[in-house]
């Protein structure tokens, strides 16, 4: 047997490429394997060809049928073999063969010699028998109902899945989907990849378009190493707290090389929890069990399994983090619960909200004893990959920060906008990026060396709005005027009527004033209006706090790819972008797009 290996260094070389050069080597009977490596080039008759090159051309083409319409491409893969007549029938007899169900009867011998080479398509090596456990299989009934209901309303998981095929190494070929339910995710994997979705429940599994197979990740029917690599998304939730382990175990068992595992983010379990007013019983809408954050899955990496790639994905919500509310319901026993016309799984009577306006007062309260309550950006979904540790360890490759950030976007504190440095005013953000917003209101501006030179008319005025209370926080105005100026800043209530804060009367020249705002904004929203009687230059405006965050926002339109990435600690984290694009807090770590 004749042998040829192909080295490579990037991230094109999917299952649709290794496949096609496959083929055209298996006319001259040479087995290809392939090998990520740096430098990777050859020598046919005295010039060089990258690999690289050619294998980012055939990722681009996708379909074989591609292949042939393009001449120069079909003209370059036979000039890698002898028998070149033959590379055309080749191609198509295994293409046809892999991806078509029957049997294929034309150039057998090209077929013969490929599973003699890489062996038959779709095998996948099961154990005899799969125990099945009862507590997952009895809510299997109210999964299908679910998936009914939110089939049409489930962005969160088609932000995440089109996070996991950013995700999956091109060196896979075959996939378990585990916990696969009706295939929300894999319908959505591309066709080169050879997927088995595995599942506790034969009508779940109908829904699939994959290959199927029944098992219960406490116990999967597949022998060790059988495939490349295991997905779990959105499952482990689900399953008991003691048999965690046991579920991982068998996620890691199986796989030769990957594990993805896809869970809710820092979920409030509380949140979800249902009572029924008929029969008294109280459950989760979604069966979820168990809270996953990063620390928490961290806890799963061994001396054989590491985490390499942590990703932040589903859906952005925006709200204050008071997790401590719900704990002190969960650990006193309070009988409040806001979830309602969910269906209970005991006698189908729809759950009601109980003492919802407790829950109302213990939030009020809550931000009243503190004054910094933050309305924060939280993923829906977190996700880990995990490789088999080996000497040979991936590298990342980032671009500087100031590749990304640029001439027009500047790095933010939530507590202040420099206006001596070139910012996005409301067009690009809003208080839910934690960024200070700036609005023009009914002036003009225009960047000078000092700032922005803010110019009236009638009634002149600019806005901010900061992403926190602002009461009892002393406010800084920093700047420049011509002549003497009076600025007077102004709040606006909850019935949207303005109240006067405080004017300053400010001398010719530099200035930079100090004021501590009044209780009053503890009712109040963050917005401030300032009106001025002379034009002026803004150099800066910021609110004095102990603590601060810094945040970087990226807008969806300014990259051609959905995610943002960041290395820390020798691992990448990867960041989905929402259509509105979305703001993120700055760690340690370069950040790249892509």
């Amino acid at each position: 047997m004749k042998k040829k290996v192909i080295y490579y260094n990037n991230n094109d070389c999917n299952p649709f490429v290794r496949i096609i050069l496959r083929s055209v080597f298996l006319v001259d009977e040479i087995k290809v394997d392939f090998v990520r490596k740096n430098n990777c080039k050859f020598v046919f008759k005295k010039r060089h060809l990258y690999w690289e090159d050619l294998i980012k051309k055939l990722s681009e083409v996708a379909l074989s049928t591609k292949i042939f319409e393009e001449g120069e491409m079909i003209f370059e893969l036979k000039s890698l073999v002898k028998n070149k007549e033959k590379v055309d029938k080749a191609i198509t007899t295994i293409v046809k063969y892999l991806y078509t169900e029957g049997s294929v009867r034309d150039e057998e011998r090209f077929i013969e010699k490929w599973e003699e080479f890489y062996g038959k398509k779709g095998k996948v090596n099961l154990k005899m028998g799969t125990n099945i456990n009862a507590v997952n299989y009895n809510e299997t009934a109210t999964y299908l109902k679910l998936f009914a209901i939110q089939k049409e309303s489930m962005k969160h998981m088609e932000n995440a899945t089109a996070t996991l095929l950013e995700t999956i190494p091109c060196e896979v070929n075959t996939i378990a989907d585990i916990g696969s339910g009706p295939g929300l995710v894999n319908q959505y994997i591309p066709y080169y990849y050879d997927v088995l979705a595995v599942d506790i429940n034969q009508e779940i599994l109908r829904q699939n378009r994959r290959k199927t197979c029944i098992g219960d990740i406490l116990d999967l029917p597949l022998q060790d190493k059988s495939v490349d690599m295991t997905i779990s998304c959105d499952v482990l939730e689900h399953i008991e707290p003691d048999k965690l382990n046991r579920a991982v175990s068998e996620l890691k068992r199986v796989s030769k090389k990957y594990i993805y595992i896809q869970v809710p983010h820092d979920e409030i379990l509380r949140y979800g929890i249902a009572k029924c007013p008929n029969c008294g019983n109280i459950w989760h809408v979604n069966f979820h069990k168990n809270k996953f954050t990063l620390d928490i899955l961290k806890r799963y990496e061994d001396n054989e399994w590491k985490i390499s790639q942590i990703n932040y994905t589903g859906e952005v919500k925006n709200e204050i983090d008071n997790p401590e509310i719900y704990a002190k319901i969960e650990k006193d026993n309070l009988n409040i619960f806001r979830v309602e016309n969910f269906d209970c799984p005991e006698c189908g009577t729809a759950s009601t909200t109980i003492n919802l306006d407790k829950l109302e007062e213990m939030e009020r309260y809550d931000c009243l004893q503190d004054n910094n309550k933050e309305i924060v950006p939280k993923y829906s979904e977190i996700a880990v990959l995990f490789e088999r540790r080996s000497k040979s360890k991936r590298k990342y490759q980032a671009q500087a920060v100031k590749d990304i950030i640029g001439n027009e976007k500047l790095l933010y504190k939530n507590n202040q906008i420099d206006f001596t440095k070139r910012f996005m005013t409301k067009a690009i953000y809003t208080g839910k990026e934690q960024i200070p917003v700036f609005f023009e209101g009914s002036s003009k501006i225009e960047y000078v060396k000092g700032g922005i030179y803010i110019l009236g008319n009638e009634i002149p005025w600019v806005g901010i709005a900061f992403p926190f209370v602002i009461a009892e926080n002393e406010i800084t105005i920093e700047g420049e005027c011509q002549t003497e100026l009076e600025i007077t800043i102004v709040g606006i209530d909850k019935n949207e009527q303005e109240f006067v804060e405080t004017k300053l009367f400010i001398s010719k020249g530099n200035f930079s004033y100090k004021h501590k705002m009044s209780l009053k904004w503890k009712e109040h929203s963050t917005f401030l209006k300032i009106y001025f009687s002379r034009d002026f230059i803004l150099s800066n405006l910021k609110v004095e706090r102990k603590e601060y965050r810094e945040y970087y926002f990226i807008k969806k339109n300014d990259v051609d790819r959905d995610h943002y990435s960041l290395i820390r600690e020798d691992m990448l984290f990867r960041y989905y972008i929402s259509e509105q694009g979305v703001a993120f807090e700055s760690k340690n770590g370069i950040i790249k797009i892509g």
